[in-house]
């Protein structure tokens, strides 16, 4: 420290006019300056031994002056004051160091989180708020470090909990490159344990959420902006709280969502409702600027956690006050409470029917009979049933609401039938009967194509019955065979395949008399008996010997009757449908017999009176079916026969 008294500091008067220092720009202080104890400067060198530069923050001092050093008795010339060793303007004090303490060199010792020169600059790493208060610290089980602030009176993180050792947990967006700065998604079963968070710390309980939300603002907009971290849509971040949308998941490795719009962080109050749900605070993107500090979550969802330190404070319930606390289950605040629109009871209860709606994140009060346009309800037909056109106040798919503007009460029906094709309708034929190509939900049925409005339908494959009308096949597809499509017919009370099956997978052998991929298009495959029980697809199976009499006994009793019903070829007139076609059978590969003469399927069935023989049926032309015997006969079980499937 240089010597400092009196005598020294006149004895260097005429040293002054040679410092070079700045002229003053509004000649403040002319006493001074004429004595020449006071000169501008910009530096420490500028001045004399004995002075010290100083930067005043008084009004009109943008530049810096020397500024003598106190005597050993701490006195000051010009009646200034002492100040740490220094003598400065009366009311200057150490306004220089805005944000700290002025040393004797003229450096600031800055407080808090506060930085630079002159102690005006936040470290945001290691600070928060306006006040630029420092950050605590904590540590988990996991020996992660957590950055905590103080938000009226309480303690909490200001980072996201990423403690591993726990049972399960999701990673935001299920990228692992989030969990540093977005933390980790926990389930409520997990974190609400005694020892999930640090000790000492615990989960917030709701009332300490509203509380936040409270001290935050109060409204959803202003608590959005106060408590996003800046990086997150310009957020204000004005307690330090930095929440960051880390979104949710529902399962611990996929079907996350929301990430980069909204977070949800967990409380410890369970709501009570029988769907398993709990309680939690959600804070939406800028965009949105929603805050909710009484958010239902799914027991099954993962969210973020924010811990908070020390024992749960006791809370004063007041219904009415517009924040939810121990022991409610809403408070919309006095004005609103017990009104139509709203889901809250005077009593700060969910109103009966009133719940949580995961679909549009609010509460709606379906089946009281009453449109409430401020729950977003699109219909309420006064009962909780789903699919009768109005399944929790939302519109079916495939009916009209009319709600009656006294009442409020919905009424629904369905808009198929109406002979206009509405959404989500393929058709629409004026009725809602099935088998007429556009089916009683008004769906195209298979092998029909529609069109014009009321519809009109026509199937792209049919024959002709009995009496000349025209009538259509049903379809089947194959989803093992490149869904491979085969024409049915209904005959009696039993649904048949009027088409040979072709299937050869599963090890199975497709036999043929002619040109593969000719016969197979035309005739189908001829199967062995072992191949033929397993060749029909799911729902559908080989034909018994009780199957084929009941087919007989559904087209007549007459031989030539029944056999032209089946034929499609020669004499037959296959009125039944049944489509039957000349494939005949193979005693060994490729060895034909009876091709383009009669049609012969495998039963599932062994005869009983000779063993070994397998009962088969035979469709030729002039064949005599006057008896059961003779439509059926026998075959060794090396034959390979057509195979048509009936449906379970």
């Amino acid at each position: 420290m240089k010597a400092r008294n009196i005598a020294f500091i006149v004895s260097v008067f005429p040293l002054l006019a040679l410092c070079g220092c700045l002229e003053f720009p509004d000649g403040t202080d002319n006493a001074a300056k004429e004595k020449g104890i006071i000169y501008p400067c910009d530096a420490n060198s500028e001045c004399a031994d004995g002075f010290v530069c100083h930067k005043s923050s008084l009004p009109g001092f943008t530049y810096g002056e020397c500024a003598p050093f106190c005597d050993t008795n701490g006195n000051c010339p010009l009646g200034r004051t002492c100040q740490n060793d220094v003598c400065l303007r009366s009311g200057e004090g150490n306004s220089h160091c805005v944000h700290g303490t002025a040393l004797s060199d003229n450096t600031c010792a800055c407080e808090g989180g506060w930085v630079g020169q002159n102690c005006d600059e936040c470290d945001k790493e290691k600070a928060y708020g306006t006040d630029c208060t420092a950050y605590g610290s904590v540590k988990d089980q996991d020996n992660n470090t957590y950055k905590t602030v103080i938000i009226n009176g309480r303690e909490w993180m200001a980072q996201n909990y990423r403690r591993q050792s726990v049972n399960t947990f999701a990673i935001p967006n299920n990228d692992k490159t989030n969990v540093a700065e977005y933390g980790l998604l926990y389930k409520w079963d997990t974190a609400s344990q005694s020892n999930f968070c640090p000790e000492g710390w615990r989960l917030p309980t709701m009332a300490e959420f509203a509380d936040l939300f409270t001290y935050a603002g109060g409204e959803s907009q202003r608590v959005s902006d106060n408590l996003r971290a800046g990086s997150w849509n310009n957020g204000n971040d004005i307690y330090g709280f930095s929440a960051l949308p880390a979104g949710d998941c529902f399962d611990a490795t996929q079907n996350c969502s929301n990430f980069g719009e909204l977070t949800f962080f967990l409380s410890s109050n369970d709501n009570g409702y029988s769907d398993g749900s709990f309680y939690g605070l959600r804070i939406d993107d800028g965009s949105k600027t929603v805050a909710d500090s009484a958010h239902g979550f799914d027991k099954r969802e993962f969210a973020s956690v924010r811990c908070i330190k020390g024992d749960e404070e006791q809370h004063n319930t007041q219904c009415g006050n517009g924040i939810v606390e121990a022991g409610e289950d809403c408070d919309e605040g006095k004005e609103n409470n017990g009104n139509d629109s709203s889901y809250c009871t005077n009593e700060c209860k969910i109103k009966d029917g009133c719940r949580y709606d995961d679909n549009i994140r609010i509460f709606t009060c379906c089946g009281n009979g009453k449109v409430e346009g401020a729950l977003k309800e699109q219909c309420d037909d006064g009962n909780y049933t789903d699919n009768d056109g109005c399944s929790s106040c939302i519109v079916d798919p495939g009916y009209g609401c009319v709600t009656d503007d006294k009442s409020g009460m919905s009424f629904c029906s369905p808009l198929c039938g109406n002979g206009t094709r509405d959404d989500g309708e393929d058709c629409d034929d004026g009725n809602a009967t099935d088998g007429d190509g556009c089916d009683a939900r008004c769906q195209i049925e298979p092998n029909y194509t529609c069109s014009e409005q009321p519809s009109i339908c026509n199937c792209n494959e049919s024959y002709y019955g009995p009496n000349g009308e025209k009538k259509c096949y049903g379809s089947l597809t194959d989803p093992r065979d490149d869904n491979h499509h085969y024409k049915t017919v209904v005959i009696g009370n039993q649904t048949w395949m009027a088409e040979n099956m072709a299937y050869t997978g599963d090890n199975i052998t497709c036999d043929t008399n002619t040109d593969f991929d000719e016969f197979v298009k035309n005739y189908g495959c001829l199967y062995s008996f072992d191949d033929a029980q397993k060749v029909c697809p799911q729902g559908w199976h080989l034909p018994t010997i009780e199957d084929f009499f009941t087919l007989k006994d559904s087209l007549g009793s007459g031989s030539y009757e029944v056999a032209n019903k089946l034929m499609n070829w020669g004499t037959g007139t296959n009125t039944s449908g049944f489509s039957a076609l000349p494939a005949g059978y193979n005693i060994s590969p490729k060895k034909s017999h009876g091709f383009g003469e009669e049609a012969d399927f495998w039963s599932s069935s062994t005869s009983t009176t000779l063993g070994g023989l397998i009962d088969i049926m035979k469709v030729k032309e002039n064949y005599d079916f006057n008896t059961a015997e003779d439509l059926l006969t026998l075959a060794v079980p090396g034959s390979l026969l057509s195979v048509r499937c009936v449906k379970d």
